[in-house]
């Protein structure tokens, strides 16, 4: 089975208060990822994780911290916090690409792109530092799995996009069925205007 997540921001404290997370401390927060991760994800699983583990970890805490975690490690898309720790994922990931590339996976015979940001037409002002980095839409609206903007937007999917970031799923990774099924069903996932900041 494969598995999708982003935005864990281990062991930011700061990410708590920036994106309202239910945790009293980052060893709260930590604990959470780590055991909802390992409920799910069998040790033959694979991850595909697109970016922002978290801030200028050392080598040893991104090491503790995916040793912690049961799967396969796949794929890693760098985010924008990765940028610091780059190096440090290609001995962990059989595939590590830079922050900006999209990446591509086979989901239940349909093809999805990967890319820690959102297409460019649906990133927000304050990112609009990143538009060189987020994937253009092209004719053919490729089906997209992203992360970055945590539940600071109004949509969890719409406009084949699927935002797989831990914030939007209880910080558990979304399966490959449960991706597979939103896409099929293609019926856009909103937060009321009170759940987003």
């Amino acid at each position: 089975m494969k598995y999708f997540s982003s935005d864990f921001h281990d062991w930011h404290k700061n990410i708590i208060r920036y994106c309202n997370r239910p945790f009293g401390s980052v060893d709260d927060m930590h604990n959470t990822l780590v055991n909802n991760w390992n409920a799910i994800v069998k040790p033959e699983d694979e991850m595909y994780f697109l970016g922002d583990l978290g801030m200028s970890l050392s080598e040893k805490t991104i090491d503790d911290i995916f040793a912690s975690l049961n799967c396969i490690k796949k794929v890693m898309c760098l985010g924008n916090h990765d940028l610091k720790n780059a190096k440090k994922f290609k001995h962990i990931f059989e595939t590590v690409y830079d922050f900006g590339v999209t990446a591509e996976v086979e989901i239940m015979g349909n093809k999805y792109k990967m890319n820690h940001m959102p297409y460019v037409d649906a990133i927000t002002k304050y990112d609009g530092r990143f538009a060189a980095e987020s994937p253009k839409r092209t004719w053919g609206g490729e089906r997209l799995l992203c992360g970055h903007v945590h539940n600071n937007v109004d949509w969890i999917f719409k406009d084949n996009m699927l935002n797989v970031g831990v914030d939007n799923w209880d910080f558990k990774p979304v399966s490959e069925i449960q991706i597979h099924e939103i896409f099929e069903k293609n019926e856009p996932i909103l937060r009321v205007k009170e759940e987003y900041k």
